[in-house]
This record gives C-alpha cells, sequence and structure tokens, in this order.
C-alpha cells in the first residue's frame, strides 16, 4: 500500500532566527529573510494548487475512458 504524500509547508525558524521551509514533505533548505517568507508561501500553495487541479484533471480523464 503506497503512503499518502505529504501536504503542505514545514517552515522551521532556527536557534539564529533563519527560517528553513520544506513543501510536500521535499526539503528545500532555503534561509529566508522576513521580506522572502511571505513569497514564498504564496509560490508553494500557488504550486500545491495546480498539482491538485492537475491530480484531479487525470482522475477524471482516467474515470471518462473506462
Amino acid at each position: 500500500m503506497s503512503q499518502p504524500e505529504p501536504s503542505g509547508i514545514d517552515i522551521i525558524i532556527n536557534a539564529d532566527g533563519t527560517k528553513t521551509v520544506s513543501y510536500f514533505g521535499q526539503p528545500r533548505p532555503k534561509e529566508l529573510s522576513e521580506d522572502e517568507l511571505p513569497a514564498w508561501i504564496n509560490w508553494a500553495v500557488h504550486r500545491r494548487d495546480r498539482l491538485a487541479a492537475a491530480s484531479k484533471a487525470e482522475a477524471e480523464q482516467s474515470a471518462a475512458d473506462q
């Protein structure tokens, strides 16, 4: 049985105050400034939404083919 895919954004605040983020369980070690964080989250949310829409369209096409 396959495991469900992680579906979120984890933001870790390091001891030195920098932030490290991971997206859908894939580490994206990127130190972000306070100014960069909102733009990165916005990108990640839009990417998640696009992936979900593509997955839904693929499932609908598969159902229509059967």
